[in-house]
Order: C-alpha cells, then sequence, then structure tokens
C-alpha cells in the first residue's frame, strides 16, 4: 500500500528506554520514532496472553506481566484501558505528555488535566497467540489487495438502533423518535455520498417496514456484506442490545446480537468497518474464568455478570476466523451520554468518525478514528467537564489505523 513499516518488539523497547513503567517506555519509543522517523501509525500488536485466566491489572496504573502489549489505566471512576495514552505524545508544542501532571504517580486521574489530541494514528489487535496475528495479517492483506468501493456490498450501510436514553420530540426532531434511530440516521447523512444502500434495522420497525434488531435479523444484513455498519444502544463484554417501549410505555429490550451469535453471520469476504455505541463492548481485559467468576451486577469488573466471555464483543467481530468485520470500536468503559441532546460525548465520537469519512473524504481507519476525535475537541471545549476525558479515553479501535478503508484504490492512467 506504499507505506514504510517498522516492527518493534517489546524487548527491545524494554531495553533501550527507561520509564516509570512499561506503557511509559513503550511511549518513550512512540515518541522518538514520530520525531525522528515521522510515524504516523501505530499498530499496537498484542493483547493478554491467553483466553482462559488473566491477572490483567496488577497495578492501579497499568497491566503488564501477563500482556503481550500492555495497557494503560486510567484512574477516572474505577479505572479502564485507554489505548489513547500511546498516542497523545506532547502537551503543546514538544513537552512530553506523561498523564501525570500533578506529579503523584497516578496517571490520568478524575480531575488531572490532559491533552487529550491524538499526535499519531493508533489502533489495537488485541491478538493473544501468533495463530491470532497470523490470522488478521491475512485477513488485513486480503481486504486491501482488492478495490471494493465499486462493489455493490460496499456500498451498503447498515445501520441498527431504537431508544437509548429517551425520545426525542420539539422542533428539531420528528415527533417521538428514538434517540438510537436519529443518531443512526445523522450518521447515514453523513454518509450519503458513499453508500447506495442504507439499511435501517430499528426498533421502530414493525411489518413490513423492516426487520427490528434482534441477532436474526442483524446477522443475516451482516452476511449480506456491508462497507461500514453503526450499532447504537446498549451493551457490555458480550453483547449489544437496544430498547423499545411496549404498551404501557415501560422499555424493552428488542433482542441484539450476542457473541454467541457472531458464527450466524456468513459475510465472507465482505468485511465492514463497525461503529459501535455501547457500554463494555470493547473491554477487551476479559478471560474466561474472571468473567465466569465476575456475577455480582452491583460491582463486576469485567460486566459480563457471570457469562463466561473469552474475548469482548468489539475484538471477537474482527477476530472472527471467516467474515466478520475488519475493524471495529467501542468502549472500554461505561458508553455516556446526557439527555435532552443525543449528540453528545460517546455518540459524538461514533457520529464523528462517519463525518470524517464521509464529508471530509478521509482514506485510512486512523484518519477516521483519531480525526473522530480531532473533530471532537475542536468543536467541545473538553476542558469544562471530566466526562469529555471519560468519553475520549474510553474509545478503543480494533483494527490497523493505516488500513485503507475500501481497499487498494484502483489505479488509472491518471493516477500514475
Amino acid at each position: 500500500m506504499g507505506f514504510s513499516t517498522t516492527i518493534k518488539t517489546t524487548e527491545d523497547i524494554y531495553d533501550e528506554y527507561t520509564g516509570r513503567d512499561k506503557p511509559e517506555q513503550i511511549k518513550l519509543f512512540i515518541k522518538y520514532a514520530e520525531q525522528n522517523w515521522g510515524i504516523k501509525y501505530v499498530l499496537l500488536v498484542g493483547g493478554l496472553n491467553n483466553h482462559f485466566l488473566a491477572d490483567d491489572r496488577e497495578h492501579i496504573n497499568y497491566g503488564a506481566k501477563w500482556w503481550h502489549v500492555p495497557v494503560r489505566y486510567t484512574n477516572i471512576n474505577t479505572g479502564y484501558i485507554s489505548d489513547l495514552y500511546y498516542a497523545d505524545l506532547y502537551k503543546g508544542e514538544g513537552e512530553f505528555e506523561d498523564w501525570d501532571s500533578n506529579g503523584n504517580g497516578l496517571f490520568a486521574e478524575q480531575f488531572e488535566e490532559l491533552d487529550l489530541w491524538p499526535d499519531v494514528y493508533y489502533g489495537r489487535l488485541p491478538c493473544r497467540n501468533n495463530i491470532e496475528v497470523f490470522f488478521m495479517v491475512n485477513k488485513i492483506i486480503n481486504y486491501e489487495k482488492s478495490s471494493h468501493r465499486d462493489e455493490d456490498w460496499f456500498k451498503r450501510m447498515i445501520v441498527v438502533g431504537g431508544i437509548t436514553f429517551e425520545f426525542l420530540s420539539g422542533p428539531e426532531y420528528d415527533g417521538d423518535e428514538p434517540d438510537g434511530e436519529w443518531l443512526c440516521n445523522l450518521s447515514l447523512d453523513y454518509m450519503k455520498y458513499h453508500i447506495n444502500d442504507p439499511v435501517r434495522v430499528y426498533a421502530s420497525n414493525t411489518g413490513s417496514t423492516g426487520p427490528r434488531p434482534d441477532y436474526i435479523n442483524i446477522s443475516n444484513e451482516f452476511s449480506k456484506g456491508a462497507g461500514f455498519a453503526l450499532l447504537q444502544g446498549h451493551g457490555n463484554a458480550y453483547l449489544w442490545d437496544t430498547k423499545w417501549p411496549d404498551s404501557e410505555g415501560k422499555l424493552r429490550w428488542v433482542g441484539g446480537i450476542r457473541t454467541m451469535d457472531y458464527p450466524l453471520i456468513k459475510n465472507d469476504g465482505k468485511l465492514p468497518v463497525v461503529v459501535v455505541g455501547g457500554c463494555h463492548n470493547g473491554i477487551f481485559n476479559v478471560s474466561f474464568i474472571n468473567t465466569l467468576l465476575d456475577s455480582d451486577w452491583s460491582s463486576s469488573n469485567y460486566h459480563a455478570y457471570g457469562a463466561p466471555v473469552a474475548s469482548c464483543f468489539s475484538w471477537q467481530i474482527v477476530a472472527k476466523f471467516s467474515g466478520g468485520a475488519i475493524a471495529c470500536t467501542g468502549c472500554t468503559d461505561y458508553g455516556v451520554g446526557w439527555m435532552g441532546d443525543p449528540l453528545n460525548l460517546s455518540a459524538m465520537l461514533e457520529s464523528n468518525f462517519f463525518y470524517k469519512v464521509g464529508i471530509d473524504n478521509v482514506t485510512t481507519l486512523g484518519e477516521a478514528h483519531s480525526g473522530s476525535i480531532e473533530k471532537y475537541m475542536t468543536d467541545v471545549n473538553v476542558h469544562e467537564n471530566s466526562a469529555h476525558y471519560y468519553s475520549i479515553t474510553e474509545y478503543q479501535l480494533f483494527g490497523d489505523p493505516s488500513l485503507i478503508i475500501g481497499g487498494n484504490p484502483k489505479v488509472t492512467s491518471k493516477d500514475v
């Protein structure tokens, strides 16, 4: 694809760089590479070292011992993984951003000032063994070997939603409109010049108006292939769902889709980029035994609530051996939003992703994901409310940031 690529192992980094912990050593190398090699993209390859049982966080600031590539935990709320740490290299003009502005040794605290601007495009493939690495490398290569832009399946965009927090009514909205569906429609509007076939899988659909968002309908639509997909709703480590009120006005779950339903998705090489709005769909520190034992709904660490989960919802659809997705986003903690306006916090980032692709015409996955953070920070004063810090730092990308969305562009004589 024309990118000059360098592999750097964690073992070499630990030998060459000194920091307060292993995540800081890795970040110092990335800073060096950005300054001296002019790198634009950073792909972190490696997650926990097994699916069955792992001590994912041996220190309040990090997980390293059980990780192929360590993770930085924030100290916001109870703490969660943030790979933005590795991309936010500088405070303003060149000073190293260590995410410890008060110097007390606790990284990314609730009211600690952080720069948050991604200085490189970043993403992670949290593979746990060589087989997963081999498969993901080949999946990405095969996607980029061809141009998919003129193929009918790539011009489809699947959006799935219902009511997330509230109904929307008033002069700006079409009556009692579910906020999740409104956000899906907004993203479709951003993408209108790139797609020919918008597929609305909505809770409000009944009868002949279209399928409702249960696992059969979602998996059926994914099996037809799509260039892009958006799920706007609720989630946890192993499922995504949305809500719709019954005749008495009480909210009820519509159905959604679980990781155990992924075998029903048979889209082969017709792989979408998937954006997921919901809580904990990107919590990639889960393992089978830890989630099985984590059954207390009031104080859950992994948010699987006793269901055994080997890897999280957003990563599993990318790591699916046949079909699935070429990339996916997800929240590593609670997806957050404010009442009264659907376009805020987590939903703003998710919608911005499609703004960057559809309106700004970015071509790589990293430009879309990191660009959605940059647009958020340009449009909003993020330092006025810690909720902005929360939504930005938990926004995770599973995929290669240098991936050309839609595959290898067709070369014409004019291009040459």
